[in-house]
C-alpha cells in the first residue's frame, strides 16, 4: 500500500491508461468549488442553446475515478480562430481527507450548476478588458484526483474504500481526440488551468502542443506552479506523487532537467523548447492553499515548523517564497515566459470576477494575460514590490 499524504492537500480549490474499474462513489463536487458546467443533452431541435451558450458533450473515453463517464463543455462562437481550453480545479486524492473532498464523479447536472454560476465570470466574462472575450471555449472537468496527469489504476489509499484509478491523462487524450479536427485549425490556442488544472495544463502542455499542431498553443497557469528547490517542494513528496499517480511520463517528456532537478524545472524547459509560444503563471506570493499543499507531506528531512489552525503541516512562507523566486529566476532569461506575482495569500483568479481587480506593480492581471493571448513576449511582474 502506498504511503498516504498525512494532511489536507490543495484543499477544495486545487485544485495513458483508459481502463477504469468501478471504485468508491465519492462525494459530488460542492457548488462552492464550481468552475463551470452545462448541459449534456444535445441542443433542442430548433438549434437553440441555453442563454449562456454552453453545452455538454459526453465522451465514452473520459472517466472519473469512480468509474463513471464524463465529458467536456463547449461554448462555440463566431471566433473559431481563437480557442481557449480551461482545465478544472478541485483538489487531489492522496489521503482519506483529500479523497473525500475531491470529486469522484462529474455529471451533466454538475456542469449545469457550475456553468449557471460561472459562465459570466473571469475568462468567460463579456467585457472589453477580457483578452479572451468572444473566443470559442472548452472546459475540461476534473474528477480523477491526480492533477489531470495520472496514468495509474488500482491504487490503494489508506482508509479509502476500494481502489483508485487515476486516469486524468487518458481523459486529456480522449478530449483531444474529440476536438482535434476543429481546434487544430485555429490561429491561436490558449491552454489554461486553475489550481489543479494549472498543474495539469503545465504537465500536459507537450501533449496539447503536439496533438493540436499546427495550431500554436500558449499556456496560462493560474495558481498551479511546480516549484523548484527542496526547500519548497520536498523531494520525498514529489517522489510520492510521481509514484502514486504514475507521473513518470511527465518527467520523461521534460527530459534531463526534470530528471535531475525535479518537476520545478518543467516550466522553464517548456519555454526553452517552444520559444515561439507564450507561457504565463499567475500566483499570490503567499498562497495559503498552495503552502498547505506543499507542506502537506510529512517532512522527514525538514520537519513541520508551521501548522494551520486545523493542525495541518504548512509550508513556511519563506520556503514557498524561495520556490517562487527560484522559478522566476529560471524564467527571467526567456522573453516568452513570465510570472505575475500578487501580494497576499489568496488562491486563483481566472474563473472569478475579481480577476479584473487583481494587479501587481500597477499592472492589471487582465492586461498581463493579454500578453499570453497575443503569443508573447510575457513579462515577469510584481516580484520586486510583492516580495
Amino acid at each position: 500500500m502506498l504511503r498516504p499524504v498525512l494532511a489536507l492537500a490543495l484543499l477544495a480549490a486545487l485544485a495513458g491508461c483508459d481502463a477504469v474499474a468501478p471504485g468508491p462513489t465519492g462525494a459530488s463536487r460542492p457548488t462552492a468549488v464550481a468552475a463551470l458546467r452545462g448541459d449534456r443533452e444535445p441542443p433542442p431541435d430548433d438549434g437553440l442553446l441555453p442563454e449562456h451558450g454552453w453545452r455538454w458533450i459526453g465522451v465514452d473515453g473520459m472517466r472519473c475515478r469512480s468509474g463513471s463517464t464524463t465529458g467536456y463543455g463547449v461554448r462555440t462562437t463566431a471566433t473559431r480562430d481563437s480557442v481557449l481550453i480551461v482545465l478544472d480545479s478541485g483538489g487531489t486524492c492522496t489521503s482519506f481527507a483529500t479523497c473525500f473532498r475531491n470529486a469522484a464523479s462529474y455529471s451533466p447536472a454538475d456542469f449545469d450548476v457550475e456553468i449557471g454560476r460561472l459562465y459570466d465570470q473571469g475568462l468567460f466574462e463579456d467585457r472589453p478588458e477580457n483578452p479572451f472575450r468572444g473566443w470559442t471555449a472548452y472546459f475540461v472537468p476534473y474528477c480523477t484526483g491526480d492533477l489531470h496527469l495520472g496514468r495509474a489504476t488500482g491504487r490503494e489509499i489508506e482508509s479509502v474504500p476500494g481502489t483508485q484509478d487515476f486516469v486524468g491523462y487518458a481523459n486529456l487524450r480522449a478530449f483531444l481526440a474529440a476536438v482535434r479536427r476543429d481546434v487544430a485549425r485555429a490561429e491561436t490556442v490558449v491552454l489554461a488551468g486553475v489550481s489543479a488544472g494549472g498543474f495539469g495544463a503545465t504537465g500536459a502542455y507537450d501533449l496539447f502542443a503536439q496533438r493540436l499542431s499546427p495550431a500554436p498553443v500558449h499556456l496560462l497557469s493560474d495558481a498551479g506552479p511546480f516549484l523548484p528547490g527542496a526547500e519548497a517542494f520536498d523531494p520525498a513528496f514529489e517522489a510520492y506523487l510521481v509514484d502514486l499517480f504514475d507521473l513518470g511520463h511527465v518527467v520523461g517528456r521534460c527530459g534531463p532537467a526534470c530528471e535531475a532537478g525535479g518537476l520545478g524545472a518543467l516550466l522553464p524547459t517548456l519555454a526553452e523548447r517552444y520559444p515561439d509560444r507564450a507561457f504565463g503563471l499567475s500566483v499570490f506570493e503567499a498562497d495559503y492553499t498552495l503552502r498547505t499543499f506543499y507542506g502537506s507531506y510529512e517532512r522527514e528531512s525538514l520537519g513541520c515548523a508551521f501548522r494551520t489552525p486545523e493542525g495541518l503541516c504548512e509550508d513556511e512562507p519563506a520556503a514557498f517564497a524561495s520556490g517562487l523566486e527560484a522559478l522566476r529566476r529560471g524564467l527571467r532569461p526567456l522573453p516568452n515566459a513570465g510570472v505575475f506575482t500578487m501580494a497576499g495569500d489568496d488562491h486563483g483568479s481566472i474563473l472569478r470576477r475579481v480577476l479584473y481587480n487583481r494587479q501587481a506593480g500597477g499592472t492589471p492581471l487582465w492586461e498581463w494575460m493579454g500578453t499570453v493571448a497575443a503569443g508573447g513576449p510575457v513579462p515577469t511582474v510584481g516580484d520586486e514590490d510583492a516580495l
